[in-house]
């Protein structure tokens, strides 16, 4: 049984899948759309809140729904900065990764070493750092 685990982007919910998850929840399979810290379900100070800090809420998603199985991650807009985490945390102790296959719908994917500003269309970057500068 596969578990589709289903990241939305930075400006939305798991809502986001509701239309997409039933198509997927078939055969037996599991399907587990997240709310990220500070969406959804998941109150938090969207200031605060890192990388690390949504990997991990999504790795503790995934254990209490699904402790075991191939997981397919996929993951929309800024929820591809949570991706490398998430297959890395969900390795197995052989070295192998529970993670059978990866899916980035319009995600965004920094160059090894960079973030998420730099993947993002510079009016948009720029716009983000002025927000966090005020």
């Amino acid at each position: 049984m596969t578990t589709y685990v289903l990241i939305h982007g930075g400006g939305s919910t798991a809502r986001f899948w509701d239309r997409l998850a039933p198509l997927l929840a078939v055969d037996g399979d599991r399907v587990l759309a997240v709310d990220l810290p500070g969406r959804g379900a998941r109150p938090a100070d969207l200031a605060a809140i890192t990388v690390d800090d949504e990997v991990a809420s999504v790795v503790a998603d995934v254990s209490a729904t699904a402790p075991d199985g191939p997981v397919v991650v996929v993951a929309h807009s800024s929820g591809g900065l949570v991706v490398p985490g998430v297959v890395a945390a969900l390795r197995d102790d052989e070295g192998g990764s529970r993670v059978t296959a990866v899916v980035l719908v319009a995600a965004l994917v920094p160059p090894e070493g960079g973030t998420g500003l730099d993947c993002m269309k510079p009016h948009h970057a720029e716009g983000l750092r002025g927000a966090v500068a005020a």
